[in-house]
C-alpha cells in the first residue's frame, strides 16, 4: 500500500525550517543525519490553544529536497524513534 505524505516546513523562531512529514499514520521530524525520525512535534501546530497553531506552510517533496536540504534517499525513507 502507497502512504500518502504530506510535507511541511515549520515557521516558528525555535523550530524555524524544520522539515516534518505526515503519512496516513505517522508523523515524523526530519533530522540531517538520521533521516526521517518519528515524532510528535507536528501535533503543536495543529492544536488551536498551542503558540504554535498554525506556523507551517506545506511544501512539496522536491522543495524539501531543493530548498530545505533533505536527502532525496531520504525521501522514502523512515527510522524509528530511537
Amino acid at each position: 500500500m502507497n502512504k500518502k505524505e504530506t510535507y511541511y516546513r515549520l515557521l516558528d523562531e525555535k523550530h524555524y525550517n524544520t522539515i516534518v512529514k505526515v503519512d496516513s499514520v505517522t508523523r515524523y521530524k526530519y533530522v540531517p543525519v538520521k533521516g526521517w525520525v518519528e515524532s510528535a512535534l507536528f501535533w503543536y501546530y495543529l492544536d488551536d490553544s498551542s503558540d504554535l497553531y498554525e506556523k507551517y506552510e506545506e511544501i512539496t517533496a522536491d522543495e524539501a529536497v531543493a530548498k530545505y536540504g533533505v536527502k532525496p534517499e531520504h525521501i522514502m525513507k523512515v527510522l524509528q524513534y530511537e
